[in-house]
């Protein structure tokens, strides 16, 4: 891998078994498929709820939530049991019997594919958090939108305001025409936002 990104890539393609065909192994009853789904999912969640880590049968339950439109219970069980063995997705993380991804990194991984893959998700309300910093730079390197994003916040908001670092994180990790830009872009609407705030004194007839 040359970056980053494509090692946490090539990681996950590794222990879902991407590569075992080309060794004729299989150690897995699930698909590689609903293994990364469910991955990301649960990562997801537990991004969402600030946490690393719970018991099997709740993250059992979080997949289920998640999927059971798509997915057989029965599947989802089975998967999930297998992302613990032998996957090695999931790890155990306590001595409570709580599991978890490991690695923090991991996990935003996780979470940042989830990001480009569920359109649903509106990434606005992200922006003002640090927990979530991490992950939104992630995102920024897979999207080929991110021009949007940025658009749409000022759009929603009027203004940069507290989503300033992370909007910068994030635009830091763009391709360099794009980045230099966006930044001046970024900086003029931080200025801007000051002005706004300054008080208004009337002048004295």
């Amino acid at each position: 891998p040359t970056s980053e990104l494509s090692l946490y890539k090539e990681r996950l393609k590794l222990l879902l078994g991407h590569y075992d065909v080309h060794k004729g192994i299989r150690r897995q009853e699930s698909h590689n498929d609903i293994l990364e789904v469910i991955a990301r999912k649960i990562a997801f969640s537990f991004h969402s709820s600030e946490k690393r880590m719970a018991t099997i049968d709740a993250i059992i339950g979080i997949s289920i939530g998640a999927l059971s439109m798509k997915y057989e219970k029965t599947a989802i069980e089975t998967a999930v049991n297998e992302l613990c063995d032998p996957c090695n997705i999931l790890i155990p993380m306590s001595t409570n019997g709580e599991w978890g991804f490991g690695h923090l990194r991991y996990q935003e991984h996780l979470v940042a594919e989830e990001l480009i893959r569920n359109r649903g998700v509106e990434i606005e309300p992200y922006l003002t958090s640090s927990w979530w910093r991490s992950v939104l730079v992630l995102f920024s390197q897979m999207t080929d939108d991110f021009e949007n994003i940025f658009t749409t916040h000022l759009l929603t908001t009027g203004h940069i305001g507290p989503a300033f670092d992370t909007l910068k994180a994030m635009i830091s990790v763009r391709p360099k025409k794009e980045s230099t830009e966006l930044m001046k872009l970024l900086n003029n609407h931080k200025l801007m936002d000051a002005q706004d705030s300054e008080p208004f004194y009337e002048e004295e007839n």
